[in-house]
């Protein structure tokens, strides 16, 4: 199979997730588009085994990078004075989702792999077992961990943005 078929198939089969994920990430349609191409970009350049965790690995990272440089801008704009009466300013959101970010990077690859395909993609265990190539005992480990990594790391910030502190 030459490069344009392969590439071809992963999109058909993968371009979904990866839009997906970059929405979720970024928040923006159209930066996610920017990001959904250069991760097939990317993939059209490079020759991997696993398309479909190799992609999302590369659009998380994309749109973290495209979300890092939004949050200087949007640090710079913070510091402008804000008028009575002006909308609510979207770094708070912003940041939430940099928090959020922040704790699924410092997971394990495959941890990540199985928090986002089982929670974000909403697969199941058998298929999300089938993509990372792993039992479907290992991907449950990772999920739980991954989860319970999460928990620990979220739990201060979710204590601060409910009041419960």
């Amino acid at each position: 199979m030459d490069r344009e078929e392969r590439l071809r198939r992963a999109y058909d089969a993968h371009a979904s997730s990866v839009m997906g994920i970059a929405v979720r990430v970024l928040g923006d349609r159209d930066l996610a588009r920017d990001v959904c191409q250069e991760t097939f970009v990317r993939f059209h350049d490079h020759e991997v085994e696993d398309a479909g965790a190799w992609l999302r690995t590369v659009a998380w990272r994309l749109a973290l990078d495209v979300l890092r440089k939004r949050e200087g801008e949007s640090r710079a704009l913070a510091a402008r004075p804000v008028a009575v009466g002006e909308a609510r300013d979207p770094l708070e959101s912003e940041e939430e989702r940099r928090r959020v970010l922040v704790a699924l990077a410092s997971l394990s690859p495959r941890q990540r792999d199985a928090v986002l395909s089982r929670i974000v993609e909403g697969e199941s265990f058998p298929e999300i077992a089938r993509t990372l190539r792993l039992s479907e005992g290992s991907v449950k480990v990772h999920f739980r961990r991954g989860v319970e990594r999460l928990r620990a790391l979220l739990a201060p910030f979710l204590e601060e943005i409910h009041g419960l502190r």
